[in-house]
């Protein structure tokens, strides 16, 4: 059922894609680009890759001390499996990676992949899903406020989490009657550890340090973005490129096929469609931001299996 629905979403995102496309503007425009703006913008999304992996880092050290080298090693891995494979496998992948390799319980990795994803997803939601309020309410308390209560809603989750474990682990305990009876042992265990990952949000200061280095990844994700429209000679700020960013995180969440065919190009055309981008050179655009985001990671995703 999924794999059908991701298809019919990936072939309505192609046809949306290249419908009313002049091929021949499609073309010029590929024509000029500028390939020395496009290494930059390849470079760039490896070094945030490299540095962003110190949030992972920092959630794991309690139990395992890793280099950013090893943790750059197991993203790009997981960033392979979520190109090629359906589903976003990847994240599974990484934090069975490190359960295996690593001497990490399997709940508490899995347990610091979920903490990464509910931040990455909060701040996404406060760069994004905000964003209409911004233009569209009118009153500026009630956008402060919409704000505020969101994310006073999430930290508060975050904190009970990290304070009051016991009420989850009982929720769990429900749960598990779901579970069947030889594998519920192994189920509370797995909860336990992974509730033990979300420790840090119990106090502040590391709970602040991780939102704002979170904010500066998302920031840092947008580089490559950013210096593609160098490439294609497109002036626009680097909101643009987080626009761009957005739209391609909030497509990339319904099913599609693999390597979010049609759907990563889509989502860039409407982002640079709100800028006035003519719609040959915003797919052209889109296609090699795609195609020079996703490579790389392919073939160095294959070199670390192949050297493994």
């Amino acid at each position: 059922m999924r794999w059908g629905v991701g298809l019919l979403v990936t072939a309505a995102a192609l046809w949306l894609s290249f419908r009313r496309v002049d091929l021949q503007g499609l073309f010029h425009s590929f024509s000029r680009v500028n390939w020395p703006w496009v290494a930059v913008a390849v470079i760039s999304q490896f070094v945030v890759i490299y540095f962003g992996g110190w949030r992972w880092q920092f959630l794991l050290n309690p139990k395992e001390k890793l280099s950013l080298t090893r943790i750059f090693r197991l993203n790009i891995l997981a960033q392979y499996a979520n190109i090629i494979a359906p589903a976003r496998l990847g994240e599974a992948v990484r934090a069975v990676l490190v359960a295996k390799n690593d001497k990490i319980h399997p709940g508490y990795a899995f347990g610091t992949v979920v903490l990464e994803r509910i931040l990455d997803l909060f701040i996404l939601f406060l760069l994004g899903i905000l964003f209409p309020l911004v233009v569209f309410v009118e009153h500026q308390s009630a956008r402060i406020g919409s704000a505020v209560l969101f994310s006073l809603l999430t930290m508060l989750f975050l904190f009970l989490v990290a304070k009051r474990p016991d009420v989850f682990w009982r929720f769990s305990r429900k749960l598990s009657f779901f579970v069947p009876l030889k594998y519920r042992g192994h189920f509370h265990e797995f909860v336990e550890s992974g509730l033990e990952s979300f420790q840090p949000f119990g106090r502040w200061l590391q709970a602040g340090l991780l939102l704002g280095f979170s904010f500066a990844l998302f920031l840092g994700q947008a580089l490559g973005a950013f210096f593609m429209f160098f490439a294609f000679d497109l002036k626009l700020s680097f909101s643009a490129a987080l626009v761009v960013l957005m739209m391609i995180k909030v497509g990339s969440l319904p099913p599609s096929a693999p390597g979010k065919v049609g759907v990563y190009e889509y989502a860039v055309i409407i982002a640079l469609g709100l800028f006035a981008v003519e719609r040959d050179a915003a797919l052209s655009y889109a296609l090699t931001l795609h195609v020079f985001s996703f490579l790389p990671r392919i073939f160095l995703g294959q070199y670390f299996i192949i050297k493994k």
